[in-house]
């Protein structure tokens, strides 16, 4: 998901010089571009590196013969993100950023391997590629993400759209679009529907929120001078990912592929489940010992706790921690909020506390700025209660306040050591922000999905950030 807006775009109401606030900067998909192809150039030098170390276990002779072919990749694999639409991909979410990544990176690098063993018999060095491709799924979905923020920072990224539709309906559009830029539709001005030829020029594309009565819309569409339109229907907050435009007869339709939904599904996610939590386990233990260790000497009383959470079916299970707070947390906690309004608005609306008095000195903080306190949730996982990634475990205090058909949502999946809630600002979201996070992955779940917050997930704990 993407962080919130940074407001530096405009959009004035009925004002058509608004479009000229923000035009579109053609040399974004350059500036991409050439970073993909500096750090494929710096991955390839790594890999031809790595693989000289290891020619101690398996020989080879690298020469410029077998490394000098490997410079195509330098140049295919920015064209390959080009062509499939990632420059400047206005519009894409992240998951679909990663998917077509991928995706270039296993056909360029799969056409180099073939190129190479059945029209050279093998010149290059397919060691030094594989490595190469490896550090290219690893680290450029994030260089790629570092490149797209330092753009938005510098108001450089996006392209100005008009949004149209009832006057409630467009400034809810208009916020939300605000909230994400990431996704590169600019709002610059706003407008009733149908809308005046006077508020399109500058514009790249139309945002028409809630398109209202059909019957007309099609002749209305096609007087629109702008190559691009985008429809929002108001049906709240279905899924988003993983819809497919249908011809239904002669009509048009949207279908929706229910991932979780799919037993296939169900038991690749928890094969993964097993297969990272046991691989996570083994190095986790004795990091687990010894914070246990650290625990009992600093305060007095047990170095694990648990909490009974609500899981896949309603099914209530023990969720086990290393213990960050005080024996008596809960009695200090009513302490703080009855004494404080502030801590009391601040518990109200993140559930959390940034200087919470129930934290240990010291190695309490330490443990939850790792996220080192959640490494016994890997037992839960192999236990099959919880999953590697998914909504988050919710105390049945937080369960009580949202709606019975959300519950009903949550209780169809196992809840996750980690999720998009754990990414998009973790302790600095709000309880509502929060939720939406939650039913968001819930309706839009896939293994890309869950690839994206893994990836994320480790920078958010190299970073701290949100952590508290």
């Amino acid at each position: 998901m993407d962080d919130g807006g940074s407001g530096h775009h405009a959009c004035q109401e009925n004002d058509p010089a608004a479009a000229g606030a923000f035009r579109e900067d053609g040399t974004v998909p350059v500036v991409m571009a050439a970073a993909d192809a500096m750090l494929m150039t710096a991955l390839v030098l790594l890999a031809v590196i790595v693989r000289r170390e290891l020619t101690v276990w398996y020989p080879i002779l690298l020469h410029p013969g077998t490394i000098l072919g490997l410079g195509g990749s330098i140049l295919l694999i920015p064209a390959g993100c080009w062509i499939a639409g990632l420059y400047p991909g206005y519009g894409l979410s992240e998951v679909d950023r990663l998917r077509g990544r991928c995706i270039v990176s296993v056909a360029v690098f799969g056409l180099m391997i073939s190129f190479d063993y059945l029209a050279q018999g093998g010149q290059w060095s397919r060691g030094v590629l594989v490595i190469a491709a490896i550090l290219w799924l690893l680290v450029s979905p994030l260089c790629d993400g570092w490149v797209r923020e330092r753009l938005q920072r510098g108001g450089r990224w996006g392209m100005p759209v008009l949004v149209c539709g009832p006057a409630a309906r467009r400034s809810a559009v208009v916020a939300d679009l605000r909230r994400n830029p990431g996704r590169g539709y600019v709002p610059v001005a706003a407008a009733d529907w149908p809308v005046d030829p006077v508020h399109l020029p500058g514009v790249k594309a139309v945002v028409l929120a809630d398109p209202g009565d059909g019957s007309t819309l099609g002749s209305a569409l096609d007087d629109l001078p702008c190559s691009r339109v985008i429809l929002l229907p108001d049906f709240g907050t279905p899924q988003s990912q993983w819809v497919s435009v249908r011809e239904v007869g002669s009509l048009l339709g949207l279908e929706m592929r229910r991932n979780l939904l799919v037993p296939a599904n169900r038991v690749v996610k928890r094969a993964i489940d097993l297969l990272l939590a046991g691989l996570l386990a083994v190095p986790a233990v004795p990091v687990i010992a010894v914070c246990a260790v650290l625990v009992k000497i600093i305060s007095p009383g047990p170095a694990f706790y648990y909490q009974c959470r609500d899981g896949c079916d309603g099914r209530v299970f023990r969720m086990w921690k290393i213990r960050t707070m005080v024996v008596d947390a809960d009695q200090r906690l009513e302490q703080a909020i009855s004494r404080s309004q502030t801590l009391g608005a601040e518990w109200r609306r993140h559930m959390k506390l940034r200087s919470d008095p129930r934290v240990l000195p010291g190695i309490g903080r330490f443990l939850r700025r790792w996220s080192l306190d959640e490494l016994p949730q890997l037992w839960n996982v192999i236990a099959g209660d919880m999953s590697m990634s998914g909504p988050r475990p919710l105390p049945s205090y937080h369960l009580k306040t949202l709606p019975k058909d959300i519950c009903r949502l949550r209780q169809k999946v196992r809840p996750g050591i980690t999720g998009l809630v754990q990414i998009s600002g973790r302790g600095s979201l709000t309880i509502e922000e929060q939720d939406i996070a939650d039913v968001y992955y819930i309706r839009n779940w896939s293994l890309w999905l869950d690839a994206y917050i893994f990836m994320k997930t480790v920078q958010e704990i190299i970073t701290g950030r949100g952590a508290y």
